[in-house]
């Protein structure tokens, strides 16, 4: 690093800056990549020393600003301002805000309004010019503004919501359009695929694709921005956004048609001039993309010490601090930098000084790498590349990626409810994610079982659902044991909150990939700083195989399918997992000896008894060779309305696995054998009416009622099988949920393990765990659950002696888990 330490930056990036050229001199000595922290709580002290000192003006520090009583009436009225404004704005040291705010009322407003009141040239340039140096400031400030609701104190929240109004079309912006393309889009998407401003798709350091870039924004951003949400299905978004654009184009050309020459210096410069500078300093911001992990903030976007970004534009240098969490205040960043150094060192970050963006990505265009080079505040393995090394570094990280490499640099997570919530732990930490799903649609109206939110569950939904204000599950106050002639024995409380596999599949892919349903009739709004989903149908894996230092997958599909190599892939793919499978080809699958039949009813299409007697708890009913188990679950379209619900059967059945009656009721109405489940609408009619037949005859009234009434009913085969390992390829692909350890239905804790094993990945990907500290987790509650699953299963399907087998196998594997949890901690 040979550019000079600027005398005009800030103190916070002074101390900054210090830190990391000690590192360098440290690492340097000692010969060793590995970040030093022998300054680090210094320096965070003296952050800390300047956290809660106010800004004033952009140009001076506090310390610089006579304040004392010994200056005189300047010192007094400095005081009295900075106490009267700490208490209008919201944060006290924000009081640059008000500065500013006043500043472009008391100037750029009376300016514009003389220029139509009586035009000249010479105003109109100059006007122009004050706008332009205004330009940066303003906007920076705004950022402020839409990335925390507001900067001023709550009391005048008023104001707070009209001054932009009034500003935002002086300096160049349409009317909201910041928020909706900044906030609502630029950090959904982070300068992926789908995001229109992103670099990725240009050769960077080739002036005709930049221009192209700017002249794309320029153009089309208008109508582009509106479709985008629309794709996306948030049509609210998408019409707010056409109608910002189209009445702020609307208001400019009534106010041109009234007095053109006013309007062109007021309005129309500014705005060009605004948008080619908003392109321009996004092109500098993300023109340095890794090439192999292109997603990470740290390597999609760079860090700036630097005056002009800096001082003057509220710390807009710490551009990737402001991805990792785009609510940071902007005086946080430099401290949360320095806290984070050592992540941002082994995440091969760029860090520049004595460059602004601007200056970056002229500075690329030419190929001036090697002054770019001089300007790289060098971390970790860094510090000993060679001027000449950085500078080709730098070149690879400029280069166009194709549409295969973009398709190829997602995570990829395959599954139904499982891979879902595990995509939607990624995504919301910031990974991008796609979902290799083999169904062939996104309508998924085939799968009605029933399933109990158990604690997991909730803990997941709690944390991540955002569509908090729409009911998921029906409240069930615990469960009542029936007489074989359907009379309550007694009732046991155990409250349980029941829900169905398709309630949860849409609120888990509106939470994803904002899918729209009537079940989840609007798709929620990004969580902060959130990666990218992608649900791809109709892609089946055939293969998953390691290739060097990564981790292929390949797929078929009606196209003749591909391969993809992600960072991590998570085998999300149920029961039957063909991940599972080629991992652990002498794995296999036992039968357990009984099959379960499912089916629903609406509420209000049984009788008033039926109702009184299923409508308040789980009942379990004991019958020859099983028994059923009916409980409540929420109805079409998700509603919990009483009469509109669904009851839920599951009937426990008793089969030799080389039974003709199980083969019978495992073959469809086509002829076709299923392995697993034969799916809602395929039973054979003839197998259905012996079904029917059979409650008939040994089943309570209530009980029969609910069978002869189920029009779509469904088979499934209980079966058992254990994966011994959970991580595989270096901790490249981990096996979650079923495709981990299937348990028996009777626990109904699939569904917990899915998001326990979500959850689990949240802190595998915090760095709160290592691979191995997760795998052990959930090995764990899977090897416990699945002999407690299997103990159930034999007090109603196997006898006596076969529970006090089962259940001591459980007891022991039980305590076993207590020792290990002790000495683990």
């Amino acid at each position: 690093m040979n550019a000079p330490v600027h005398p005009f930056l800030l103190q916070s990036d002074l101390a900054v800056l210090q830190n990391l050229l000690q590192d360098i001199k440290a690492e340097g000595a000692a010969g060793s990549i590995e970040s030093s922290d022998h300054d680090n709580q210094s320096t965070l002290d003296k952050l800390g020393t300047l956290k809660d000192e106010p800004t004033i003006f952009c140009s001076y520090d506090l310390k610089d600003l006579p304040l004392s009583k010994d200056e005189g009436l300047l010192g007094l009225l400095l005081q009295r301002y900075i106490s009267w404004a700490q208490t209008i704005v919201r944060n006290p040291v924000d009081v640059v805000f008000l500065t500013h705010i006043l500043l472009y009322f008391s100037t750029s407003v009376p300016s514009a309004l003389y220029l139509y009141y009586h035009f000249s040239y010479v105003h109109g340039v100059c006007h122009w010019i004050m706008q332009l140096y205004y330009c940066g400031s303003f906007t920076l400030m705004l950022h402020n503004h839409i990335h925390n609701n507001g900067i001023l104190a709550k009391r005048y929240a008023w104001f707070d919501y009209a001054w932009p109004y009034v500003l935002e079309p002086l300096m160049g912006h349409t009317w909201d359009s910041y928020f909706y393309h900044h906030v609502k889009h630029h950090h959904v998407e982070g300068n992926g695929p789908e995001d229109l401003s992103s670099t990725i798709r240009y050769q960077r350091d080739e002036l005709l694709d930049f221009l192209c870039y700017v002249g794309r924004f320029l153009a089309f951003i208008w109508i582009e921005l509106p479709m985008y949400f629309w794709r996306k299905n948030k049509l609210g978004l998408a019409a707010k956004a056409a109608v910002s654009e189209l009445t702020s184009y609307g208001f400019i050309y009534s106010l041109a048609r009234l007095n053109f020459y006013p309007t062109l210096f007021v309005f129309i410069l500014p705005l060009i001039q605004m948008r080619i500078g908003l392109m321009v300093g996004n092109f500098g911001q993300h023109a340095l993309v890794d090439d192999i992990d292109p997603k990470s903030d740290f390597r999609s976007s760079i860090t700036l010490i630097d005056v002009p970004s800096n001082r003057y534009c509220f710390n807009d240098g710490w551009h990737t601090s402001h991805h990792l969490n785009p609510r940071r205040h902007w005086r946080d960043h430099p401290a949360a930098f320095l806290k984070a150094k050592r992540e941002y060192s082994e995440g091969r970050a760029l860090v520049f000084q004595n460059i602004d963006y601007l200056m970056m990505t002229y500075r690329i265009l030419r190929k001036d790498y090697l002054y770019l080079a001089d300007c790289i505040v060098p971390m970790g393995e860094q510090i000993h590349m060679s001027k000449q090394q950085l500078a080709d570094m730098l070149r690879t990280k400029t280069r166009r990626f194709s549409e295969e490499e973009i398709q190829a640099k997602f995570y990829k997570i395959g599954g139904s409810l499982t891979g879902l919530m595990h995509g939607i732990a990624a995504k919301r930490l910031g990974h991008n994610v796609r979902i290799l799903e083999q169904y062939e649609s996104s309508a998924r109206e085939g799968q009605a079982a029933g399933i109990s939110a158990m604690e997991f569950g909730t803990a997941f939904l709690k944390k991540y659902d955002l569509l908090v204000e729409t009911p998921y599950a029906v409240s069930c106050p615990g469960v009542q044991i029936l007489k074989p002639n359907g009379i309550v024995k007694f009732q046991v409380a155990r409250p349980m909150s029941m829900t169905s596999w398709n309630v949860l599949y849409y609120r888990l892919r509106a939470n994803f990939d904002g899918l729209t349903s009537s079940y989840c009739p609007q798709s929620p709004d990004a969580a902060g700083n959130e990666g990218k989903a992608i649900y791809e149908h109709g892609k089946r894996v055939t293969a998953v195989r390691s290739a060097g230092a990564s981790i292929v997958v390949e797929y078929a599909d009606d196209t003749g399918g591909g391969s993809l190599a992600p960072d991590l892939v998570i085998a999300a793919d149920g029961s039957t997992s063909h991940v599972r499978q080629m991992l652990l080809p002498e794995l296999r699958s036992t039968y357990a000896g009984y099959a379960i039949w499912r089916g629903t009813v609406r509420e209000r299409d049984v009788s008033e008894g039926s109702k009184r007697l299923f409508q308040t708890r789980t009942s379990l009913l004991t019958v020859h060779g099983g028994y059923l188990a009916v409980y409540m679950i929420p109805g079409e379209h998700g509603t919990i309305e009483p009469g509109e619900r669904l009851l839920n059967y599951v009937w426990y059945r008793n089969y030799p696995e080389d039974s003709q009656e199980l083969a019978a009721a495992m073959t469809d109405v086509d002829g076709r054998k299923h392995y697993n489940t034969l799916p809602m609408g395929k039973m054979s009619p003839t197998v259905w009416n012996k079904q029917r037949a059979l409650a008939e005859a040994e089943l309570p009234p209530p009980y029969v009622e609910l069978v002869r009434k189920t029009e779509q009913p469904f088979v499934t085969v209980v079966r058992d099988i254990a994966s011994p390992r959970a991580v595989f390829y270096d901790g490249r692909l981990l096996l979650v949920g079923d495709a981990l350890t299937p348990f028996r239905p009777h626990v109904a804790c699939s569904t917990n393990q899915a998001a326990l094993n979500a959850l689990l990945l949240d802190k595998l990907l915090r760095g709160e765990i290592n691979v191995v500290q997760w795998e052990r987790q959930v090995l764990a509650y899977a090897h416990v659950t699945r002999l407690r699953s299997i103990a159930w299963g034999s007090w109603y399907q196997a006898g006596y002696f076969a529970f006090a087998v089962d259940s001591a196998s459980f007891l022991f594997a039980m305590a076993v888990q207590k020792l290990q949890s002790y000495w683990y901690g």
